[in-house]
């Protein structure tokens, strides 16, 4: 038997014995990303969701959503920790066990591998494009950090002993990069320079998910059960949030929340810039660890999990609202957007990339109606003419009963009596 609950973790500063300034509480959380930066608007019809009653209840997975044109999978070599896409071409890249790095050309037909090479010596953990997709970023369990040139697949740079131990987690943006390590240190590295220009060792397990915000904040979750927030144009470590009871091993940046997921499945959720009210989620239990995330817009994320399911999850209230795609029982490694967002890409321990067209998750309830009369002319025709029909009868019956009409009209209008009457 299985008791679902939700706990609020609530603890002040001074016991925490951390040092946290609420003018820098209060800017954090006003400087947070704006809506365009996440995909805008939550799309949820519901209330803010200050109220977490319905976290409770445990939500059975929907049914998939009907898939979308896509390009076909990919077979890998070799077990494959991550997979990213160009940001400007119809390419993408991804590292393997062997220390490999592959870059393919996709397409709705065909995709084709440009290039396959050996850049580390141990296995390759994770990959980075830079911003303009010039070089791609990798870091190693041979605690290497390199950059590549993509179009040549040479290495451009390559800091050999970047960590003391095997690198698990990087970030990019611009030209920082951010690398995290499995004895929890973290390491912010300036392109233009071999040096470190900072480094943490506030964490004491493995560094799992980095995201770097555009307005110098840098968020990490770690095995030890702890998220921190790093002040990069300050250097220090701003806040954190610990005590967890289990090992985070993913992350998800909304804009308003900050999403955690568990070796057990379940979401930890902070609202930005409110740190002191952690909530456990078993509303939005998985059925097995969430091994990536991805945000979706402000109220809604995209997990990966060792089940081998993609769903869309709702935050508040928390509710699974589809479910994406699958890779049959396989773990999933990670998760990644095309440029324009039309799909999804996933890596998982079935050594497959697999893609999946997530635009009519993506379209409003308007488009989709659109497309519905577009795809079936002949519905919408019958339809626009039953309403032709209706509205006749409806003539027809306004010329007879006059009286009835009126009364359901004052019926309609009762609750805003008071405010006409005004006018």
């Amino acid at each position: 038997t299985t008791t679902t609950t939700t706990t609020t973790t609530t603890t002040t500063a001074a016991e925490r014995g951390e040092e946290v300034e609420d003018e820098e509480i209060e800017e954090a959380y006003e400087d947070g990303m704006e809506d365009d930066d996440y995909g805008g608007d939550d799309g949820d019809d519901d209330d803010d969701g200050d109220d977490d009653g319905d976290d409770d209840e445990t939500f059975e997975d929907p049914p998939p959503v009907e898939p979308g044109d896509a390009p076909p999978e990919i077979q890998l070599r070799e077990v494959t920790f991550d997979v990213q896409f160009h940001p400007l071409e119809q390419i993408l890249a991804c590292c393997d066990v062997d220390g490999c790095v592959s870059l393919y050309k996709y397409s709705l037909t065909q995709n084709n591998l440009i290039y396959r090479k050996k850049i580390h010596k141990e296995s390759c953990r994770a990959i980075n494009f830079s911003d303009d997709g010039s070089y791609m970023y990798t870091a190693s369990a041979d605690m290497s950090l390199k950059a590549i040139d993509v179009h040549t697949g040479s290495i451009s740079f390559s800091i050999p002993s970047a960590h003391d131990a095997a690198i698990n987690a990087m970030a990019c943006r611009a030209t920082t990069v951010c690398t995290g390590d499995d004895d929890g240190i973290i390491k912010i590295w300036d392109t233009r320079q071999s040096n470190a220009v900072y480094t943490f060792d506030d964490l004491t397990d493995f560094v799992s998910d980095i995201v770097l915000r555009p307005d110098g904040k840098l968020i990490t979750t770690s095995a030890d059960g702890q998220l921190s927030v790093f002040n990069l144009k300050r250097g220090k470590l701003q806040y954190k949030v610990d005590g967890l009871d289990d090992e985070l091993l993913s992350l998800a940046d909304t804009g308003k929340w900050i999403a955690m997921g568990t070796q057990i499945g379940v979401l930890n959720i902070v609202e930005w810039g409110k740190w002191e009210g952690l909530a456990r989620q078993d509303g939005n239990s998985h059925h097995n660890s969430v091994d990536c995330m991805l945000p979706f817009d402000q109220n809604r994320i995209f997990t990966g999990c060792g089940d081998g399911v993609i769903r869309l999850v709702q935050i508040k209230p928390a509710k699974v609202v589809n479910v994406v795609g699958m890779h049959e029982g396989y773990p999933i490694e990670q998760l990644s957007y095309s440029p324009d967002r039309t799909y999804i890409g996933s890596v998982g321990m079935d050594n497959q990339i697999r893609f999946w067209n997530v635009q009519s998750v993506f379209a409003t309830r308007e488009e989709k109606e659109e497309k519905a009369k577009e795809d079936n002319p002949i519905a919408s025709l019958n339809f626009n003419n039953n309403n032709n029909n209706d509205d006749n009868a409806a003539d027809d019956d306004q010329q007879e009963l006059p009286k009835p009409k009126a009364k359901r009209m004052k019926g309609i209008q009762k609750k805003r009596a008071d405010f006409f009457s005004d006018l």
